[in-house]
């Protein structure tokens, strides 16, 4: 038994050395912007399984790309206005920008899937690193989904 305790105690002593070093280092506390990507996330739901083109109005102004599906990859025609980012697959699409009204058309180029809504998205204000970092670092995100009909 003598030895189990010692075996514990080891293992307490490097679990609390795991816990202390990263804040005796201040790496826990760093407030940046790191990993916030403002903007929505869309779904298509259910996915697209063709290339197929989309249409935006961000408060008033229109915007219009291309997804682009070939044998096994996606890619992304140019936007008009440059919201689009990370690309987009056929599960749906991210826009870099935060409008107040937003209307998204999506029609499948093979006829196969169409659908469309208009909404004032709900943005959330994501924070990285916390709340800890009191707003000073984050960014407006929100979802939607675009249904099939």
């Amino acid at each position: 038994t003598g030895e189990v305790v010692m075996k514990l105690k080891t293992l307490l002593w490097i679990g609390a050395a795991l816990v202390t070093i990263p804040f005796a280092s201040g790496c826990a506390y760093d407030c940046t912007a790191v990993g916030c990507f403002p903007g929505i996330e869309v779904a298509l739901v259910p996915s697209v399984s063709s290339t197929y083109d989309v249409e935006l109005v961000l408060d008033g102004v229109v915007d219009a790309f291309t997804c682009i599906k070939t044998e096994d990859r996606w890619s992304v025609g140019d936007s008009t206005e440059g919201v689009l980012s990370f690309g987009c697959d056929g599960f749906g699409f991210r826009l870099e920008a935060t409008p107040e009204t937003l209307g998204i058309s999506v029609a499948a180029q093979d006829g196969s899937w169409t659908g469309s809504i208009s909404e004032s998205p709900d943005y959330r204000f994501y924070q990285p690193n916390g709340a800890k970092c009191d707003g000073a670092y984050g960014c407006d995100q929100a979802e939607l989904t675009v249904p099939k009909g």
